[in-house]
């Protein structure tokens, strides 16, 4: 986790995956129902993830540690969401309209969503009218815990047997809210390291650590892209 020639290899790596991921997504075949109904899902949430990477990328390449890890919490995310995406097609895909159904749903989550749609329709905001009529009064939020969850299923397919992805969400949250490590340990003068089963680590070592590793997702996502629309017909 500590070792920073790994977490530039993992870094390098993770680039390289997101430059031929980008270019399968403009090469996607769409033109079936179910891809129409997921596979651009997929991509919509793929092109978000790319963004985040990105900035992500450009804020670290220029030390801006605490934004960065910001970013990579963002960004460990929408890897999340992609993979629940993922998870409710392979659980219905025999089942198109129900899959439509719940992505829609997926669709307009949000907890802005779920407190407009609990309230009475205001008259002068029409879409609210019309929204109700067609999703009902409440619309359902994700909880972070089935991201997690889903990522996680992710994550076990391709080897982690260790859990990593509950982990990695709460060290990536405590370091992005004001809490003990992103405001003692990373603003306090004299903070001494941290000792580790490696030797003592400094708290800017532990966030490019942190960085990278969420960054790495992205090789992840890469793998799950290919495996699902690039494997050979038999």
């Amino acid at each position: 986790m500590f070792d920073a020639q790994q977490n530039k290899e993992r870094i390098t790596a993770a680039r390289d995956a997101r430059r031929d991921l980008v270019r399968m997504m403009a090469e996607a075949d769409v033109s079936s129902r179910f891809d129409q109904i997921v596979t651009n899902r997929i991509i919509r949430s793929l092109s978000r993830a790319v963004d985040l990477f990105d900035d992500c990328i450009i804020l670290l390449e220029n030390e801006r540690l605490t934004s960065s890890l910001i970013i990579a919490r963002a960004f460990f995310e929408q890897a999340a969401y992609t993979t629940y995406i993922l998870d409710r097609a392979e659980e219905l895909s025999g089942d198109l309209d129900a899959l439509e159904a719940v992505l829609v749903d997926l669709d307009n989550s949000s907890e802005q969503r779920r407190r407009l749609f609990a309230e009475d329709p205001d008259p002068n905001q029409a879409h609210t009218e019309a929204a109700v009529a067609k999703y009902g009064q409440k619309t359902p939020a994700i909880s972070t815990a089935e991201l997690i969850k889903s990522l996680q299923r992710a994550l076990t397919k391709l080897g982690d047997d260790e859990g990593k992805a509950r982990l990695m969400y709460s060290t990536l949250s405590e370091w992005s809210h004001p809490t003990l490590f992103s405001v003692v340990h990373a603003y306090t003068k004299g903070v001494p390291d941290t000792p580790t089963s490696i030797g003592m680590i400094s708290a800017a070592e532990a966030r490019r650590a942190y960085i990278a590793w969420a960054l790495s997702l992205m090789l992840m996502l890469y793998v799950v892209w290919t495996e699902r629309y690039d494997t050979p017909e038999e």
